[in-house]
């Protein structure tokens, strides 16, 4: 992942006048002087390969369309990680719950804790019961 690098004022002014004052996400004018907030939103995202570059920034209003774009970016961020992590075989940290879905047994209301089987055993499981009685 490419640096942040922090952008001076000019460099800020640089990058809303070659946008004309228009936002990058919905595409409307942003009004500084009616008090109108802005970001400086990077077009391809640095997590995504985007270059910390100024022809790869753009001005976008604060609210909503920095922060909602900004919040879908983490989430798409975060499930692209999970599923390389799963991809390349890397396991998840911490302990795995007793009686959660990885475990070999489950906790159910009439049998207490039992061996946790796959549809087709349950099903013919409860079937060989049901020809006993």
């Amino acid at each position: 992942m490419t640096k942040r690098k922090n952008l001076s004022r000019l460099a800020k002014a640089r990058i809303f006048d070659r946008w004309r004052g228009l936002c990058v996400v919905c595409g409307l004018m942003i009004r500084p002087e009616r008090g109108d907030r802005f970001e400086i939103h990077h077009i391809k995202a640095l997590w995504a390969g985007g270059p910390d570059v100024e022809s790869n920034m753009g001005p976008a209003h604060l609210d909503p369309c920095h922060r909602q774009l900004s919040a879908n970016d983490n989430t798409t961020r975060a499930k692209t990680d999970r599923i390389r992590a799963n991809h390349l075989g890397i396991s998840k940290l911490g302990k795995k719950l007793p009686g959660g879905k990885d475990s070999p047994f489950k906790l159910t209301m009439r049998r207490g804790v039992v061996a946790r089987f796959t549809q087709i055993d349950e099903h013919l499981r409860v079937m060989r019961e049901r020809e006993v009685k």
